[in-house]
């Protein structure tokens, strides 16, 4: 046997471990990833979701009082509908314009 064909049979056997370990390693991740992110992560969207639209919602509020209409009236509330109407046709154009 040469020298040459036993390097190769270590590089060989070398290179077989490491894509056995690298695709172990994969497998392990996979795994972590489902059983650990995947199970948190609607209640972190919800979460995310509800604070977003309480921030939307003190803002609407806080452009209605900047513009004169006190709070509690009924021009208030006509402006805090309003204001969710406009934002919710910007979020959709928003969203019809990613469709595509």
């Amino acid at each position: 046997m040469t020298r040459r064909s036993r390097i190769g049979r270590v590089v060989s056997r070398l290179y077989d471990e490491v894509e056995a370990a690298l695709w172990a390693g994969l497998a392990a991740f996979v795994i972590f990833f489902c059983t650990m992110v995947l199970p948190d992560m609607p209640a972190a969207m919800a979460k995310a979701e509800s604070a977003r639209a309480l921030e939307i919602a003190a803002e609407n509020h806080s452009y209605c009082v900047r513009w004169g209409m006190k709070e509690g009236t009924q021009v208030h509330k006509a402006c805090l509908i309003d204001l969710q109407l406009l934002r919710g046709a910007i979020e959709q154009r928003r969203a019809d314009q990613v469709a595509f």
